[in-house]
């Protein structure tokens, strides 16, 4: 797929995000199921944000896959919902969705100064 046809497919997703969001409240009301601003859309909602679509380095590990930029005060970073949903499928531990949502809100910056010996 080129960058054009991703760039248009990625217009498409945006364009019937809402649909799909209600769709999906609709049928976890039907099972007496109350969602929580947690994902996706949801977090851009809650958090801020923009949708990107990576398609300027093939080497990114989000490359070609709908992200969030823009939700927190470290530029560049990305939230990329269906990575966190493919964690959850694999593993399926309670919580697994709430910490990869907290890591990518609440980031708790690496302090690496002393790790690195002086010349």
């Amino acid at each position: 797929m080129n960058k054009t046809e991703a760039q248009e497919k990625f217009e498409a997703f945006l364009m019937i995000m809402d649909d799909q969001l209600g769709a999906l409240n609709d049928e976890a009301a039907k099972r007496d199921i109350q969602l929580d601003s947690s994902l996706g859309e949801m977090v851009r909602l809650r958090f801020g944000g923009t949708w990107h679509l990576p398609l300027n380095d093939e080497k990114n590990i989000n490359f070609n896959a709908p992200v969030i930029v823009g939700h927190t005060p470290i530029a560049g970073l990305e939230f990329a919902p269906l990575s966190v949903m493919r964690a959850y499928a694999l593993r399926r531990k309670p919580g697994t969705l709430r910490r990869a949502v907290e890591a990518d809100i609440h980031i708790k910056p690496v302090d690496l100064s002393g790790l690195i010996e002086p010349e």
